[in-house]
């Protein structure tokens, strides 16, 4: 399976380098209360969809009793800030398969302190 699963990522690895370097591209930036994760989200989502994962996009904040529990950090403005969730079912329903990442990023800062374009997804 892991030769497998190898070789598939060596056939398709520009693929791949281009999925990434496209989520790269999305700005992204994190500001603890205020925040651009929503494009990537739906780039997720639309990417899950067309491949045809059962996916499901979501504030944190709609989950049953979240606002209640010690550690969440209110006033994260989280209404546009979802999480996408991709989901691959077995066959026999016994068991399934959830895709979880981390989309968001630092703040960017000045980008004259760049050496090269934080979102420009270029591979070197």
């Amino acid at each position: 399976m892991k030769k497998k699963l190898i070789s598939t990522i060596e056939l398709r690895k520009d693929e791949l380098f281009n999925l990434l370097g496209d989520l790269v591209k999305i700005n992204s930036e994190n500001f603890a209360s205020s925040g651009n994760e929503l494009e990537c989200a739906e780039f997720v989502r639309d990417y899950l969809t067309d491949i045809g994962v059962e996916n499901l996009m979501y504030s944190p904040d709609d989950i049953k009793g979240i606002k209640e529990h010690p550690d969440y950090l209110a006033g994260r403005a989280l209404e546009n800030r979802p999480n996408t969730t991709g989901i691959i079912r077995s066959k026999d329903s016994k068991r399934s398969l959830m895709l979880a990442g981390h989309s968001d990023t630092t703040p960017i800062g000045n980008i004259s302190a760049w050496s090269f374009s934080p979102l420009s997804g270029e591979v070197r």
